[in-house]
């Protein structure tokens, strides 16, 4: 009868600890997606800040061209169009990375 009770015991604490170690494992793995999706999301959230004040910075350090070529053709376009033409189209760009970003991020945190 106390080999029975010990037979028992054994594969009750192999099965014990076996729940215990899958527990242990897939909540280990959430936590693990989680903080990367977490980590990955503010350092994409940072490199778009980063752009756009690069961008702004660019905006407001155009060097405006001499004041005797831009009085003829200032009449039609500002002097500073292919400047701020070009930085439009730049934010356009980081706007559509951070986008594709989040969303691969979104989707490494549904593949859990």
């Amino acid at each position: 009868m106390m080999l029975f009770g010990m037979k028992l015991l054994t594969l009750l604490g192999g099965i014990g600890s076996g729940l215990v170690a899958w527990l242990a494992s897939s909540i280990t793995r959430k936590a693990v997606v989680v903080t990367s999706v977490v980590t990955a999301f503010l350092a994409v959230t940072a490199a778009f800040l980063i752009c756009m004040q690069t961008l702004v910075g660019s905006i407001v350090s155009l060097v405006s061209i001499p004041a005797w070529f831009s009085s003829s053709i200032g009449l039609f376009v500002p002097s500073n169009y292919a400047g701020v033409l070009a930085l439009i189209f730049s934010a356009k760009t980081c706007r559509a990375a951070y986008d594709l970003a989040k969303e691969k991020i979104h989707l490494i945190g549904q593949s859990n």
